[in-house]
């Protein structure tokens, strides 16, 4: 089993880093820690709000032949790009790869002695591209911080990334074995987690990352007419969206629509006694990404 230290940040694609860096700042409260440029790509970081202290990175080509430009006229750009952990030892995580017939990409050390390693999307990393890196202390090294801002989305934590592929069972098993990772909740069938009397058109499964920071959700698809086959169709297995926790709905609403920003997929609910409430931003609306975000007046009842 591979450890991890920390999760890191999660990065997204962009053409246009300042637009995107723009956005991810006014509406969802995150505040810019630095930019760095090479040959390949260059990038901004940022500190997210909330108790998560997951950062997050936004990356643009800085060429033509910039092997992000190939991502970004894909099939899956622009958008989620990776998910990148810190370990206590790539010789030891490239060993447990090795082990687990996956054979590891791009392995390097750079002039300030970080040790890199990735698990590629098509050759054992289930359709995700995951950073490992080994280094003295953690590139995110933000404070925590509340955002206040009344004009923001008011994110609290980052929930989940959503990881769709097409068995939750075989994927989940992998990142158990893999990253160590606890399945905290599995639906029977395809009812959804906060309404077992709804019928959706998947399947789900919901694992919690060791370092207690966020949670990887897993999404297979129910039936023929399941949304995620025209996914996988054109994209394959891969990350799917992100799901913040919001202090007040309203005010998150409002800081969308203010915006111009339609949101979509509403719904809310009482589980065991508590309220929530949850809704999404288009991809085509938030640089790329499909963003979910909810709202619980009870600690715990929202999955």
């Amino acid at each position: 089993m591979i450890t991890t230290l920390d999760w890191d940040h999660v990065s997204i694609a962009s053409s246009d880093m300042k637009s995107a860096s723009i956005f991810w700042q006014d509406l969802f409260g995150f505040e810019k820690l630095g930019e760095f440029h090479g040959d390949d790509i260059n990038g901004a970081t940022f500190a997210m709000p909330g108790r998560s202290h997951i950062g997050l990175e936004i990356i643009e080509p800085s060429g033509n032949d910039s092997y992000l430009r190939r991502f970004l006229d894909g099939p899956s750009g622009p958008g989620l790009h990776h998910l990148a952990f810190r370990v206590p030892s790539i010789e030891d995580a490239v060993k447990e790869l090795r082990d687990s017939q996956i054979e590891p990409w791009g392995e390097s050390i750079d002039d300030e002695g970080t040790k890199y390693a990735y698990i590629h999307p098509r050759s054992g990393g289930e359709g995700v591209l995951f950073q490992l890196y080994e280094a003295d202390q953690a590139w995110n090294v933000h404070e925590l911080f509340s955002d206040e801002e009344p004009g923001h989305l008011g994110i609290t934590a980052l929930n989940h990334i959503c990881h769709v592929t097409a068995s939750r069972d075989s994927t989940g098993d992998w990142y158990e074995k893999l990253f160590g990772l606890t399945t905290i909740w599995r639906s029977d069938s395809a009812e959804s987690s906060n309404d077992p009397s709804r019928q959706v058109d998947f399947k789900s499964r919901l694992l919690d990352w060791p370092t207690g920071q966020s949670r990887i959700e897993l999404l297979e698809p129910y039936g023929e007419d399941s949304f995620l086959h025209d996914f996988l169709d054109k994209r394959g297995p891969g990350l799917h969206h992100m799901t913040f926790q919001v202090s007040d709905f309203d005010q998150a609403l409002n800081a969308c629509r203010d915006r111009g920003i339609n949101v979509f997929g509403g719904r809310e609910g009482h589980t065991r006694g508590g309220h929530w409430r949850e809704t999404f931003i288009h991809p085509r609306d938030s640089q790329g990404v499909l963003v979910q975000f909810f709202w619980e007046d009870t600690p715990g009842i929202w999955i």
